[in-house]
């Protein structure tokens, strides 16, 4: 089965949406640990932010084995 380079870069970019959107939507919900002199509590424990942490991490790796497999289809197609 082969994944065509527009499949590829479609699949890399829904990942860092997915990631960006992530991240953006923990920041404003004040989600992680602040600051020392913040006036907000973080909303999350230890456990939970090491969960969100890993899976965010899970999605930038699955990215960057698919981006790494555009460049190469894309050094192929030259």
């Amino acid at each position: 089965m082969s994944t065509t380079t527009s499949d590829l870069g479609e699949k890399v970019m829904a990942r860092l949406r997915v990631i960006e959107g992530f991240a953006s939507i923990l920041m404003e919900n004040n989600s992680f640990k602040g600051d020392a002199g913040s006036r907000f509590s973080p909303q999350l424990d230890h456990l939970s932010e090491s969960v969100l942490h890993e899976a965010m991490y899970m999605l930038a790796e699955q990215a960057q084995d698919q981006l790494l497999q555009l460049m190469n289809a894309a050094g192929g197609a030259q």
